[in-house]
């Protein structure tokens, strides 16, 4: 997933991935608040320090992960 690198490169404030095949994932808002940092915003809600704190513990716990399949394209070369 090192793919989100250009993602955390803008420094983004708000993104939304509502319709994208990746929110079928039960773990994606993890995943990408671990991920993006300068998030404020994620599928317009707003990202509290819980949900930080959560990430990051479900980081360490080593429960997120993300399958990338050949139908799903989220930018790989």
């Amino acid at each position: 997933m090192s793919n989100l690198l250009p993602l955390k490169q803008m420094n983004l404030d708000a993104l939304t991935v509502h319709g994208n095949p990746l929110v079928r994932q039960h773990n994606y808002k993890l995943f990408i608040i671990n991920q993006l940092a300068s998030l404020k915003r994620l599928d317009f809600g707003g990202i509290t320090k819980r949900d930080r704190l959560e990430a990051v513990e479900a980081q360490k716990m080593n429960l997120i992960s993300l399958v990338v399949n050949e139908n799903v394209d989220i930018g790989r070369k």
